[in-house]
């Protein structure tokens, strides 16, 4: 029985994952139309920094500051040059190509 639930729960929240992974896209192309993609991409870095402030706040004292700026570097190369590039592209790519190419990421 308890397999059961943790199946219903997990497809739950894959779904979720994917409505929410899915829609970016549109959702960009949606907000190029009143934004410049510099603002669009500082908007998709500042709304998932306040979405992982809590988790640092509850971890604050795990981190190990000497390791800082290799944060940094995996931050600014993981998050900020592709949410720049993907606001850029969305310009000159319908947003089904640009969910595509982002599907890729894991093989580079």
């Amino acid at each position: 029985m308890k397999d059961s639930k943790i199946d219903i729960v997990s497809w739950i929240l894959f779904i979720v994952l994917a409505l929410i992974w899915g829609s970016s896209f549109i959702l960009m192309k949606k907000r190029l139309q009143v934004y410049s993609n510099v603002q669009v991409a500082c908007l998709r870095i500042i709304i998932g920094g306040l979405f992982f402030l809590p988790v640092l706040i509850i971890n604050i004292k795990k981190i190990e500051w000497h390791k800082l700026k290799h944060f940094a570097a995996i931050g600014f190369i993981g998050s900020f040059i592709p949410a720049f590039m993907f606001a850029t592209a969305q310009l000159y790519l319908p947003s089904g190509t640009c969910g595509i190419l982002n599907s890729f990421t894991p093989f580079l």
